[in-house]
């Protein structure tokens, strides 16, 4: 309504002077109403088109950044205590990047045994769940990323944690 305020005052003042100088009143309120509609329409016709574009998509947040952590307890989270596809997911991605490490590929079906004698075959039925997610709930995830844990202290037994600080 803005951009038409100048157009309204111009034909109203049209319309004001025509009476002013001797037009009836009914002449001038048709001057007034032809004056707005020319202006309205070189209006519209003569505005700069504004197309609509899409905002920039928001960058991927990298591992560990807050927003991720953020998203990931959310998921967590739920009712029921079903866990979210994206905690599923992560931990996959975990689980696949841990297996790499031994030369072990998840997505290989030749290599399931050997697999499953790291991790059980709860946790590869689990990980390795493609298209039917199951219904997962927290103790399961708990498990899965103790075992995780177990596999990085067989992989460095010497490891010693260095004290905390106090």
């Amino acid at each position: 309504m803005k951009r038409f305020a100048g157009v309204i005052v111009v034909a109203i003042l049209a319309g004001a002077g025509c009476w002013f100088f001797g037009l009836g009143l009914v002449p001038a309120i048709v001057v007034v109403l032809v004056v707005g509609s020319l202006g309205v329409v070189l209006r519209v016709l003569t505005a700069p088109a504004t197309v609509g574009e899409w905002p920039a998509a928001p960058p991927q947040p990298t591992d560990g950044a807050r927003r991720e952590t953020s998203e990931l307890s959310w998921a967590l989270r739920t009712r029921g205590g079903i866990v979210d596809d994206a905690i599923i997911l992560r931990v996959r991605a975990i689980v696949a990047n841990r297996l790499a490490h031994r030369q072990l590929d998840l997505d290989n079906p030749g290599h399931r045994r050997a697999i499953e004698k790291l991790i059980g075959a709860g946790v590869y039925e689990l990980v390795n769940a493609s298209g039917n997610r199951q219904r997962v709930k927290m103790p399961s995830i708990v498990t899965t990323l103790d075992i995780l844990e177990r596999l990085d202290v067989l992989d460095k037994p010497d490891r010693v944690d260095p004290p905390i600080p106090r």
